[in-house]
C-alpha cells in the first residue's frame, strides 16, 4: 500500500483501522518479515502503533537541516512551510517487524544479517 487516506465523510469509522489491519495480515501470510509506514501525520503513526510499529525515526520538519555540499552550510528546507503543512509537524519511520508462523524474532536477525 503506497498510501492511505480515508473521505472525511468517511472518518471515525475505523476503515483506515481495518485497511491496515488486513495489510498487516496479508505481509504475514505471504511472508513478509517486516512493515513500514512513512507518516507525516500523527494520527498515522499512531494507528501503526496499535499495530505494535514501533519508532525509529522522527524528523521535525521545523528543526530538521538538509546537509550542505562541500561548498554550502546545512539548510532547514522546511522550516518556513511547517504553518502551510498543519497538522503535519513531522515525518515519523514506523517499523514493524512482524514474524510467519513459526518464526521468531532470532531468525529474522540471521536472516537479515546474510
Amino acid at each position: 500500500m503506497a498510501a492511505l487516506g480515508v473521505s472525511p465523510d468517511y472518518q471515525g469509522k475505523g476503515i483506515a483501522k481495518h485497511l491496515t489491519r488486513l495489510l498487516i495480515e496479508n505481509s504475514k501470510r505471504e511472508g513478509f518479515w517486516m512493515s513500514k509506514a512513512e507518516c507525516s501525520g500523527a494520527f498515522s503513526a499512531k494507528a501503526m502503533e496499535k499495530h505494535g510499529a514501533k519508532l525509529e525515526k522522527f524528523i521535525d520538519y521545523k528543526t530538521w537541516e538538509f546537509g550542505g555540499g562541500c561548498c554550502s552550510k546545512p539548510k532547514r528546507v522546511f522550516e518556513d512551510q511547517v504553518d502551510k503543512v498543519a497538522p503535519h509537524k513531522g515525518m515519523s519511520l514506523m517499523i514493524l517487524r512482524h514474524f510467519p508462523e513459526g518464526k521468531d524474532s532470532e531468525g529474522f536477525v540471521a536472516k537479515t544479517k546474510k
